[in-house]
Protein backbone atom coordinates (compact mmCIF):
# COMPACT_ATOMS: atom_id res chain seq x y z
CA UNK A 1 0.00 0.00 0.00
CA UNK A 2 1.35 3.38 -1.04
CA UNK A 3 1.20 6.57 1.05
CA UNK A 4 2.34 9.89 -0.33
CA UNK A 5 2.72 13.32 1.21
CA UNK A 6 3.14 16.72 -0.30
CA UNK A 7 5.28 19.36 1.46
CA UNK A 8 4.98 23.13 1.55
CA UNK A 9 1.44 23.43 0.23
CA UNK A 10 -0.01 26.81 1.11
CA UNK A 11 -3.69 26.25 0.42
CA UNK A 12 -6.33 23.85 -0.87
CA UNK A 13 -6.06 24.80 -4.59
CA UNK A 14 -2.30 24.20 -4.50
CA UNK A 15 -2.79 20.83 -2.76
CA UNK A 16 -5.46 19.80 -5.29
CA UNK A 17 -3.43 21.02 -8.26
CA UNK A 18 -0.33 19.12 -7.15
CA UNK A 19 -2.34 15.93 -6.86
CA UNK A 20 -3.80 16.48 -10.36
CA UNK A 21 -0.40 17.36 -11.87
CA UNK A 22 1.09 14.14 -10.53
CA UNK A 23 -1.92 12.18 -11.82
CA UNK A 24 -2.35 10.40 -8.50
CA UNK A 25 -5.41 8.12 -8.49
CA UNK A 26 -8.13 9.13 -6.06
CA UNK A 27 -7.81 5.87 -4.12
CA UNK A 28 -4.16 6.62 -3.21
CA UNK A 29 -3.93 8.52 0.09
CA UNK A 30 -2.02 11.80 -0.05
CA UNK A 31 -1.09 13.57 3.17
CA UNK A 32 -0.20 17.25 3.43
CA UNK A 33 2.57 18.88 5.40
CA UNK A 34 1.48 22.05 7.16
CA UNK A 35 4.63 24.15 7.33
CA UNK A 36 3.53 27.70 6.48
CA UNK A 37 1.15 30.15 8.14
CA UNK A 38 -0.94 30.12 4.96
CA UNK A 39 -1.36 26.35 5.24
CA UNK A 40 -2.35 26.70 8.90
CA UNK A 41 -5.25 28.91 7.84
CA UNK A 42 -6.13 26.53 4.99
CA UNK A 43 -5.96 23.33 7.06
CA UNK A 44 -9.73 22.85 7.15
CA UNK A 45 -9.98 23.27 3.35
CA UNK A 46 -6.99 20.97 2.75
CA UNK A 47 -8.73 18.30 4.84
CA UNK A 48 -11.94 18.84 2.86
CA UNK A 49 -9.96 18.44 -0.38
CA UNK A 50 -9.14 14.91 0.68
CA UNK A 51 -5.84 15.03 2.53
CA UNK A 52 -5.46 11.61 4.12
CA UNK A 53 -3.44 13.01 7.01
CA UNK A 54 -1.81 16.26 8.12
CA UNK A 55 1.77 16.55 9.35
CA UNK A 56 2.60 19.78 11.18
CA UNK A 57 6.22 20.72 10.51
CA UNK A 58 6.93 22.94 13.50
CA UNK A 59 10.59 23.67 12.67
CA UNK A 60 9.65 25.39 9.41
CA UNK A 61 6.45 26.82 10.88
CA UNK A 62 8.41 28.59 13.63
CA UNK A 63 10.75 30.11 11.06
CA UNK A 64 7.91 31.41 8.92
CA UNK A 65 5.74 32.67 11.79
CA UNK A 66 8.58 34.49 13.52
CA UNK A 67 10.83 35.33 10.54
CA UNK A 68 13.60 33.57 12.49
CA UNK A 69 16.36 31.54 10.87
CA UNK A 70 17.18 28.65 13.20
CA UNK A 71 20.56 28.21 11.49
CA UNK A 72 21.70 31.84 11.80
CA UNK A 73 23.43 32.39 15.15
CA UNK A 74 22.86 36.16 14.86
CA UNK A 75 19.08 35.77 15.17
CA UNK A 76 18.83 32.35 16.84
CA UNK A 77 17.17 33.82 19.94
CA UNK A 78 14.19 34.80 17.76
CA UNK A 79 13.54 31.14 16.97
CA UNK A 80 11.05 30.25 19.74
CA UNK A 81 9.29 26.89 19.40
CA UNK A 82 6.93 27.78 22.26
CA UNK A 83 5.93 31.24 21.02
CA UNK A 84 2.20 31.89 21.51
CA UNK A 85 1.65 32.55 17.79
CA UNK A 86 3.25 29.23 16.88
CA UNK A 87 1.24 27.34 19.48
CA UNK A 88 -1.97 29.02 18.28
CA UNK A 89 -1.20 27.95 14.72
CA UNK A 90 -0.49 24.35 15.69
CA UNK A 91 -3.59 24.28 17.89
CA UNK A 92 -5.67 25.54 14.97
CA UNK A 93 -4.38 22.79 12.67
CA UNK A 94 -5.05 20.06 15.24
CA UNK A 95 -8.57 21.38 15.85
CA UNK A 96 -9.31 21.69 12.11
CA UNK A 97 -8.09 18.15 11.47
CA UNK A 98 -10.11 16.80 14.39
CA UNK A 99 -13.26 18.54 13.12
CA UNK A 100 -12.70 17.02 9.66
CA UNK A 101 -11.88 13.55 10.99
CA UNK A 102 -8.42 13.73 9.41
CA UNK A 103 -5.47 12.25 11.34
CA UNK A 104 -2.87 14.81 12.36
CA UNK A 105 0.69 14.40 13.64
CA UNK A 106 2.88 17.15 15.09
CA UNK A 107 6.65 17.32 14.84
CA UNK A 108 8.23 18.15 18.19
CA UNK A 109 11.72 18.72 19.39
CA UNK A 110 12.38 16.55 22.39
CA UNK A 111 12.83 19.63 24.59
CA UNK A 112 9.33 20.82 23.67
CA UNK A 113 7.40 17.56 23.90
CA UNK A 114 6.20 17.93 27.50
CA UNK A 115 5.21 21.54 26.83
CA UNK A 116 3.28 20.58 23.70
CA UNK A 117 1.57 17.73 25.55
CA UNK A 118 0.34 20.24 28.17
CA UNK A 119 -0.53 23.13 25.86
CA UNK A 120 -1.97 21.57 22.72
CA UNK A 121 -5.02 19.45 22.04
CA UNK A 122 -3.95 15.85 21.53
CA UNK A 123 -2.98 15.05 17.93
CA UNK A 124 -2.92 11.47 16.66
CA UNK A 125 0.78 11.41 17.36
CA UNK A 126 4.03 13.27 17.61
CA UNK A 127 7.10 12.91 15.42
CA UNK A 128 10.73 13.54 16.34
CA UNK A 129 13.93 13.60 14.31
CA UNK A 130 15.85 10.34 14.23
CA UNK A 131 18.85 11.73 16.14
CA UNK A 132 16.62 12.67 19.08
CA UNK A 133 14.81 9.33 18.93
CA UNK A 134 18.11 7.47 19.00
CA UNK A 135 19.19 9.50 22.03
CA UNK A 136 15.88 8.79 23.74
CA UNK A 137 16.24 5.04 23.22
CA UNK A 138 19.86 4.93 24.41
CA UNK A 139 18.84 6.65 27.66
CA UNK A 140 16.01 4.21 28.32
Amino acid sequence: RLHLSTPFRTDEPEYTQRRANLEIPQDVPVAAFIETPAAVHAARAICAAGASELFVGTKDLVQFYLAADRNNHLVAESYQTRHPAVLAGVRGVVEAARAAGTPVRVFSLRADLDHYLRELPAPDGYMMCTAELQQLFTEA
